[in-house]
């Protein structure tokens, strides 16, 4: 097993865990910063190293809601670079060793409903028309985009791939940053979007869970 993150000790205590429950599975610590184009390039080479085959690709990084505008090395929206380019990058980078019965998941949200993709400004005016929870589901669009055009292109293949919605995410960090306010914020503007009251569960569970530390 092959994990990748930006640094080992977050991944430290997931191969402890695995060691615990299967002491015959050897885990793999591979740095990635998906912000960074040279960085997912340096880890897919890593990985090539250490595999010639990926039965399952699981793409489950992210960061949510950023309050201000900010960009990666190569100059696009950071939720954008990291929870959909970097993805992207990687995938592609890997896919000479997906194999029939491979699979790629694409973790992304509800919260995808939130903003389309920007195909003609996905920087948002270089920050001027910046808003957090638009820039946030326009990456999560995005994966939803990118599952459907693999599931097609690697069909002959073989290859399957799926987007989804993770349920709670307490525990994660992802929503460390955000406040009541916030998540308020939201919950009015999937109301405006006219979206399901089962979709609005679903936030308001999450928002919920963000809470508890």
């Amino acid at each position: 097993m092959i994990l990748l993150g930006r640094s080992i000790s977050k991944i430290q205590p997931v191969i402890d865990e695995i060691a615990t429950i299967s002491p015959t599975t050897k885990s793999y610590f591979v740095p990635l910063d998906l912000a960074s184009f040279s960085s997912v390039h340096a880890a897919a080479a890593t990985i090539r190293t250490l595999t010639s085959t990926i039965d399952i690709l699981l793409n489950n990084a992210g960061i949510m809601a950023l309050p201000r505008y900010q960009t990666s090395p190569a100059g696009h929206e950071l939720q954008f670079a990291t929870n959909h380019l970097g993805h992207f990058l990687l995938t592609s980078l890997l896919s000479p060793l997906l194999v029939s019965g491979s699979r790629i998941v694409n973790v992304s949200s509800a919260g995808h409903a939130l903003g389309e993709v920007r195909f003609e400004d996905w920087n948002f005016n270089g920050g001027k028309d910046y808003e957090a929870w638009q820039a946030y589901g326009q990456g999560k669009a995005a994966n939803v985009l990118f599952s459907k055009a693999l599931a097609t292109k690697l069909q002959p293949k073989g290859v399957l791939a799926f987007s989804l919605h993770p349920g709670n995410i307490a525990g994660t960090g992802l929503a460390d940053n955000l406040e009541n306010t916030d998540w308020q914020a939201v919950l009015s503007l999937f109301t405006e979007l006219g979206l399901s009251s089962l979709q609005l569960t679903i936030l308001t569970q999450l928002s919920n869970a963000s809470k508890i530390r």
